[in-house]
């Protein structure tokens, strides 16, 4: 990753189940995930930086139940 930025927020909240933490992390990388109006966001931002700039860039969730929640947004330094 020396050619890489990595943006993490972190948090310290109640964290979400690994069920959950697994669906929204899919969700995120289904090209053809339809929404009804809700939870597009993320969604949305991690596709396009994957279309922009390759798979093995976008947003991942990790999270413990009890301890909190970390999105890490990667990114190319610059375009390829």
């Amino acid at each position: 990753m020396g050619d890489d930025i990595l943006v993490e927020v972190n948090d310290n909240g109640v964290g979400i189940s690994l069920e959950k933490l697994n669906e929204l992390n899919n969700r995120m990388k289904d090209q053809d995930y339809q929404s009804n109006g809700n939870s597009i966001g993320l969604h949305n931002v991690h596709q396009r930086i994957s279309l922009l700039y390759g798979d093995k860039y976008g947003i991942r969730m990790d999270s413990v139940e009890g301890s909190g929640t970390t999105m890490s947004m990667n990114l190319p330094k610059q375009k390829n």
